[in-house]
Parts: structure tokens; sequence; C-alpha cells
């Protein structure tokens, strides 16, 4: 009797664990399809805020606009890029947050990739193409990684250094040993220890950068590097704030 009790109990606690990994895979599986959702959402919602920017531009062109209308129009176009920016970082949390634990990894040029993104920003900002200090490697470099990550990656740091920098921006890429690094500096305001520790972290900003940053860029970027298995780190020494990034050359 004590047998067949220990039997059923048995029985009975593989059954309520079985039910519980059943609850648990659809919860994630729902979770999932939210941040997708999200992200898709948020992605739908930048088209109409991008032409909604375009026209306020072309608006402010027009030589017969008067400067009581133009001051509103210049108002509404500063929210209109705030929101903007926000719905930017809405979709990169939630696409980085549902982004495949098993990323299908390719043979990547990483030489290629990098000289033409850069030369897309020169190409269409004056900003970049006055501050951006390159050195990029004669030879092609090739690692193991997803294009698209690598590319979201990229943008996020060069973005990052171009909206908080002091002054001129050092790119700098090279390979050596069984890596490829990336190292982006540029010279920024005082940042402490304690800040560097937390920089990565979910919403978090310096108090006088919230007008500006959501904290959702670096806490993304650094889900995508180790989506694609590298390491960020960060530093900050004799007023220089840098960003280094270490992917395994193939």
């Amino acid at each position: 009797v004590l047998d067949k009790d220990i039997e059923n109990l048995a029985l009975s606690i593989n059954k309520r664990i079985k039910e519980d990994e059943r609850k648990e895979h659809q919860l994630k599986k729902q979770d999932k399809n939210f941040k997708k959702m999200v992200a898709n959402l948020s992605h739908d919602l930048r088209t109409p805020l991008t032409v909604i920017i375009g026209y306020l531009q072309l608006i402010r062109l027009e030589k017969n606009v008067n400067e009581p209308v133009n001051s509103y129009i210049e108002h509404i176009e500063k929210k209109a890029d705030y929101l903007k920016k926000l719905v930017d970082d809405l979709y990169l949390l939630f696409w980085s947050e549902a982004i495949e634990s098993e990323v299908d990894m390719k043979s990547v040029n990483i030489t290629e990739v990098v000289t033409s993104l850069l030369k897309e920003y020169i190409q269409n900002s004056k900003r970049a193409s006055e501050q951006l200090d390159i050195r990029l490697p004669h030879g092609n470099i090739w690692i193991l990684a997803q294009e698209k990550i690598l590319i979201r990656i990229l943008c996020n740091l060069i973005d990052n250094a171009l909206k908080y920098s002091t002054g001129d921006i050092m790119f700098y890429m090279w390979g050596e040993s069984e890596y490829c690094h990336i190292q982006i500096s540029n010279p920024s305001d005082y940042i402490s220890d304690e800040e560097l520790k937390s920089i990565f972290d979910l919403f978090y900003t310096k108090d006088e950068a919230r007008i500006k940053s959501s904290g959702i860029g670096l806490y993304a970027t650094r889900k995508l590097v180790i989506q694609i298995s590298g390491d960020i780190q960060v530093n900050y020494e004799a007023g220089i704030f840098t960003v280094s990034i270490k992917l395994p050359l193939i």
C-alpha cells in the first residue's frame, strides 16, 4: 500500500511539473509575441512621424510664413523630434528583447560593413563629416555575426557619440589575436565610476541628460553585442568616454 501511495504521489508530482513547464512555455511565448507586437507597432509609428517632421521643415522654408507662426512650427518640430526619438528607442528595446536566443550567425566582412556605414554618415550628416576621425584596417576582417544586428549596434554607438560628444569622435577598428576590436571615443562631461557601473542599466540616464536620453540605447546595445557572442566595455579617463567592443574572428 505504501509503495502504491508513493507511486501515485510521484505521478502527481510529475504531472504538476509538466503542467508548470507547459504554462511557463506558454507565458514565454506570449511575452515574446507581445514584444514583437510592440516592436512592430513602434516601427509603424516611425514612418508617419518622419513624414510630419519633413513637412514641418518644408513649411519653415516658406518665405511667406510670419514670425509667430514660424515659432509655433519650430516648437512643434522639436516635440515631434523628441517623440520620434522615444519611438525609436522603444522599437530598439523591444526588438532587442524579441530576438531569438539562437541568432542566425553568418560570415560577415566587418571592414566592408563599417566602411559603407561610415560613408553614409559622412554623406548625410555635416557633424559626422566634420567630427569623425576614422582609422580602419587595410585588409578585410571577417567575423561570425548577423549583419542586421551588427549595423544596429554600430548605429547606436555612433548616434550616441554624435549626440553627447563635446569634440571630435574617434572611430578605430583593428584585428588582434582572436578578436576584432572596435573603439569609439569622444570628449565628454565628467562621468564617475559609479555612473560607469550603471551605464548599461535599463532607463539609466544622467539627470541633466534626461531630456535627451531615454536610458534605453546602451542597455539594448549591450544585449545585441551579447547576442552575437561579443563583449562590450566602457571607460572614462582624462575627459574621454570610450566604448570598446570585442567580436570573435572567424
